[in-house]
């Protein structure tokens, strides 16, 4: 069964200060969690493409998901 968790927590003014955010504005981070099959780091350019799917043959899929997320 698929399980996603979401969670969110505040930047600090000095994280926002490092990225070279806006002090003025307040940002969230957005943590997003899944039980999915996983993906070894090497990989992460590849399976986050348009139309590229890391293990095509044993799943089905577009391979647009992620390249959506990277978005």
């Amino acid at each position: 069964m698929p399980e996603v968790s979401i969670n969110s927590v505040p930047f600090t003014k000095e994280f926002v200060r490092e990225f070279q955010g806006e002090p003025e504005k307040k940002y969230v981070l957005v943590q997003v969690k899944d039980n999915g099959i996983g993906f070894e780091s090497e990989y992460q350019e590849t399976i986050f493409g348009l139309f590229q799917l890391l293990n095509g043959r044993l799943y089905e899929g577009t391979g647009i998901g992620l390249a959506i997320v990277k978005k």
